[in-house]
């Protein structure tokens, strides 16, 4: 008993240690993306309808070289120079929500987890324009953090989802798989479906800021297809923190490579996905 309690004790010690780490390093690469915001930078494709800037790539820059710093032992995947994800990893999105920030709209943030084989053990979004600062560590439920005027972090307060139970109460989020044409048939008949039985269906474009709305009730659910490790991996874990129930779109565990992600409140999860296969 005394050692798996001073295990425990332990292994909380070096989340909240790499917790410290992925918060600070959040708000370097916030700053960059909040002062670079209504600035020109350079533009280019990437790859099907899908963009990336100069403002991601020095986003992810710095906390590539923040982290190599900081936790030299630990690998870094990044959505614009990738490395590796096996093992221990940081997974980080430098830039959420990339064609929101060009058209200067406002949801957009950067997303970094710790992920051990696949799952997420610490999960930092930073929405800086928003300023708001969510996180979570594996057990240890999910905070949100908002900062005022002068950038100071204050009022921390735990977050809960939702407790939504009716099917036709339900407000969705989603996102469409615009650069994965091959993914639209299965989304669109989902889509179609839900439509029908839900009270509206919402899309903000930037799954880490959906992710983060269904850790606070705002919304009852998010599902979409397509997302690669860097959208997910945060969100997903402080969703789950927050008491929501995460999993593929068709009910199956999920893990940071999945090729779907369904999160909603455990109340209305099981509905949902027999909503999702019906025909």
């Amino acid at each position: 008993f005394f050692s798996n309690l001073f295990y425990k004790r332990i292994m909380m010690e070096q989340l909240d240690l790499y917790l410290s780490i992925a918060i600070k390093a959040a708000k370097m690469s916030g700053d960059i993306l909040k002062r670079n915001f209504k600035k020109q930078f350079i533009i280019e494709d990437k790859g099907n309808r899908d963009i990336v800037t100069s403002i991601d790539k020095a986003s992810e820059e710095l906390l590539y070289r923040y982290f190599q710093k900081v936790t030299p032992e630990i690998n870094f995947y990044g959505e614009e120079t990738l490395g590796n994800i096996e093992g221990i990893s940081w997974v980080v999105d430098p830039l959420d929500g990339t064609k929101n920030y060009v058209h200067r709209i406002p949801y957009f943030g950067v997303s970094i987890a710790l992920c051990e084989d696949l799952l997420p053990i610490v999960g930092v979004v930073y929405f800086p324009l928003l300023g708001e600062l969510y996180m979570a560590t594996k057990g240890n439920g999910a905070f949100l953090v908002k900062n005022n005027e002068k950038s100071i972090f204050v009022k921390k307060q735990r977050i809960l989802c939702s407790s939504t139970e009716r099917i036709d109460h339900c407000f969705l989020a989603t996102g469409f798989p615009h650069s994965k044409s091959q993914l639209l048939g299965d989304y669109m008949s989902e889509l179609e479906n839900v439509l029908k039985n839900v009270s509206a269906v919402r899309r903000f474009g930037s799954a880490a800021y959906d992710l983060c709305q269904v850790a606070k009730g705002t919304f009852d659910g998010f599902w979409e297809h397509g997302l690669e490790s860097w959208d997910m991996a945060a969100g997903a874990l402080i969703a789950e923190e927050a008491g929501c129930t995460v999993s593929k779109s068709d009910g199956a565990p999920w893990n940071i490579k999945s090729p779907t992600i369904f999160v909603s409140n455990q109340q209305l999860h099981t509905k949902l996905l027999d909503i999702f296969s019906s025909k």
